[in-house]
């Protein structure tokens, strides 16, 4: 009956305690391998994204324009250590977490809002045609 393959008692009394202590010893070695890993692979880069997102925190300074989590671009009124306000546009001001600050460069802003204010005036005016024609059309009939 014990000749089935996998139920036979071991040979000797050690040998049985040698397989459990090389068992835990490759268990504890994949851990460690893992978590040493993991350190490198997902720990460690959030730890450095964090220490530069606090990095740049501090050098933002009033009147710069920074880009907020939600995307709105906004110029820096103030800052504590874990709020901010902003104006996101003239003469409204919304303070905010500090944390909702993504990412700043005002060279790259500045050139984009002057863009977007004359295209939305030549796209206003295109529209007031439009709406103007219409209500034109509208009377003749």
């Amino acid at each position: 009956m014990l000749a089935i393959s996998g139920c036979q008692p071991p040979a000797s009394a050690g040998t049985g305690q040698q397989a459990f202590s090389q068992f835990l010893i490759e268990t504890v070695t994949f851990v460690l391998m893992a978590a040493f890993i993991y350190y490198w692979l997902v720990t460690r880069p959030m730890e450095m994204k964090e220490l530069k997102h606090e990095k740049f925190l501090k050098e933002v300074k009033k009147g710069d324009q920074v880009v907020l989590k939600s995307g709105i671009i906004a110029k820096l009124q103030s800052s504590s250590e874990d709020f901010i306000t902003v104006e996101i546009a003239p003469n409204v001001k919304v303070k905010v977490e500090a944390t909702a600050v993504q990412a700043y460069d005002p060279e790259k802003y500045k050139k984009k809002d002057s863009g977007k204010e004359d295209a939305g005036k030549k796209d206003a005016g295109k529209q007031d045609a439009g709406v103007s024609s219409a209500r034109k059309k509208d009377k003749k009939k």
